[in-house]
């Protein structure tokens, strides 16, 4: 008997053979699945309490048959509910692993599987979708925020004239004008980008209160009058401007002191000229439009 069945795997085809591998994989793969989904059923199925909390009913697993309340234990850290909540939302639990790791190395296997009506051993695909992307835009944000940045500026300097550049590579520029410009530091930068290596020396920038709000800028003439363009002061500014001029005695000297105010942001606020009423005086300008939301 044992002979004959030797003869029957040695006249196989390596095609037949092949099969036969094939289909004893699957069945270590389906063996393995189900395996799984028991430990993990086991873990689901003995509820903490007797009688369902709602209402009354004798439990007999881990959801009431009356009501349908889940038998959950109230008396749970908080990160419980955290986890319940992600789990229940995105479905991000032991099950996202094993559906990540069937559809990468088994292409076709969760189809089959989902057309099957199988689905609760697996994460449902729409909602696998909204975990990655999840992830993925956070991900995203957190490393390639800096990059996508540094690529708009790129863009923005190229609307910087040639002529203008070749004459600050030249060592006959020098910052002889003082104005109010937005995205002060951003002009210092594109005009970096265009290979002026000389720029931090060319451009002094204070800036009045962050990065994207109005700097005190001694630069070039020509940068000046080729590439700025005059705006309206925004309100915010002017408010900080306002507040910065009122600021005093000890108070001044407890700010400084703290870090809450530089001296430079003070000089630059006194700097600019506002009549009795508030009313701005001193003209503003920017060297792009703003198109913030649009990046």
């Amino acid at each position: 008997m044992e002979n004959t069945t030797h003869k029957e795997e040695t006249h196989k085809t390596p095609f037949a053979r092949m099969q036969q591998r094939l289909k004893e994989r699957k069945r270590r793969v389906m063996r393995l699945i189900e395996l799984k989904r028991l430990r993990r059923i086991r873990k689901k199925t003995v509820p903490g309490y007797t009688y369902c909390k709602n209402c009354g009913t004798k439990l007999e697993g881990m959801y009431c048959h009356c009501c349908g309340q889940y038998a959950l234990d109230i008396y749970q850290p908080f990160w419980k509910y955290l986890r319940q909540y992600i789990e229940n939302v995105y479905q991000f639990d032991s099950k996202i692993w094993q559906t990540l790791w069937l559809m990468f190395t088994r292409p076709g296997f969760l189809t089959n599987e989902f057309n099957a009506g199988k689905i609760n051993s697996y994460v449902h695909p729409f909602r696998l979708y909204m975990c990655i992307s999840v992830v993925f835009f956070t991900l995203f944000f957190m490393i390639a925020s800096d990059k996508a940045n540094q690529a708009l500026q790129a863009v923005s300097s190229l609307n910087i004239n040639d002529e203008i550049v070749a004459q600050l590579k030249s060592s006959a520029t020098l910052p002889d004008t003082c104005v109010y410009v937005y995205q002060g530091p951003e002009l210092v930068k594109a005009f970096q980008e265009r290979g002026v290596e000389k720029a931090e020396e060319l451009f002094k920038v204070q800036q009045l209160d962050d990065r994207f709000s109005l700097s005190y800028v001694r630069m070039p003439r020509i940068v000046a009058d080729s590439c700025l363009h005059e705006t309206t002061l925004r309100q915010k500014d002017l408010t900080t401007i306002l507040n910065l001029k009122k600021v005093k005695g000890e108070y001044l000297d407890n700010l400084i002191e703290e870090e809450e105010i530089t001296s430079e942001s003070l000089q630059a606020a006194r700097h600019f000229q506002v009549d009795s009423t508030g009313t701005a005086l001193t003209p503003v300008y920017e060297w792009k439009e703003d198109h913030s939301d649009e990046a």
